[in-house]
């Protein structure tokens, strides 16, 4: 049966996932716009940053597909009552490798552009070492970056030991703060708490990738005028036209596996 999408313009990425897909022939609506097409199949595209709740699940259209970020029981319930097929574009794999190399080239940047040294040999402290992670050790290696990464996982640590620097365990955080120009956290659970960030110097720059709440103590940050930035959507925000293109493929490659 052939598609029509209907997509969340929640932000640059897309819109550009928009433009390529109308280039390809299928007939694109703005998510909430109202359109008969019987003799076409539904895809509704929710933005990743969206949450798809009871209310929203409601008003799709039976035996529609959706492609969205995580849902709720309930919601999935709701969803397999109107034969609506579901996918998390996150489990793709291949999406999120490179969803996360296009994160590191972004946060390079914010490195670059809030601190007042070079690249070649700054020291820089990355928490955690999931697919961010390894993708920033990388793109830092590639730049001279001395490094460091903490993390408790015990293949984690096997792993940046080989790439990195030095390695510690997040649970030595407390006692391995000095001397860093950047940190950059990408563990999604508070891990630079009101004790840690006493340890921090104020002219290290503070780079939270990960998502909300983060892990980071906001309030102690901001009360002590810490230099700090929570960069959410990071691969939206500095290469829309790129995260669209990876996007699109996973969406098409999921599409392809139903025919």
């Amino acid at each position: 049966m052939k598609k029509a999408f209907f997509i969340e313009l929640k932000d640059k990425r897309y819109h550009y996932l928009a433009k390529v897909l109308k280039e390809e022939g299928y007939p694109i609506f703005e998510y909430g716009e109202e359109a008969l097409y019987p003799d076409r199949q539904i895809i509704y595209i929710m933005a990743l940053t969206s949450i798809v709740n009871e209310e929203i699940a409601g008003k799709l259209k039976e035996n529609s597909m959706l492609f969205c970020n995580r849902l709720s029981d309930d919601v999935k319930k709701m969803l397999m009552k109107k034969n609506i097929s579901y996918h998390n574009v996150t489990d793709n794999e291949s999406y999120v490798v490179k969803n996360a190399c296009i994160t590191a080239e972004g946060a390079l940047g914010y490195i670059i552009f809030n601190t007042d040294t070079s690249l070649i040999d700054m020291p820089v402290l990355i928490l955690g070492y999931g697919r961010v992670g390894k993708a920033l050790v990388k793109t830092f290696k590639d730049n001279y970056v001395t490094l460091s990464v903490a993390t408790n996982d015990p293949l984690e640590y096997a792993l940046a030991s080989m790439y990195a620097n030095n390695v510690f365990s997040l649970d030595d955080l407390c006692d391995n703060t000095k001397g860093y120009k950047a940190i950059i956290n990408t563990v999604p659970k508070l891990i630079l708490n009101e004790k840690i960030l006493k340890k921090i110097s104020k002219d290290c720059f503070i780079l939270d990738l990960a998502s909300k709440p983060g892990g980071v103590d906001y309030y102690f940050a901001k009360k002590n005028e810490l230099n700090y930035l929570h960069a959410l959507s990071v691969p939206a925000i500095v290469a829309p036209k790129a995260a669209a293109l990876i996007l699109k493929d996973a969406i098409i490659e999921r599409l392809d596996k139903d025919l």
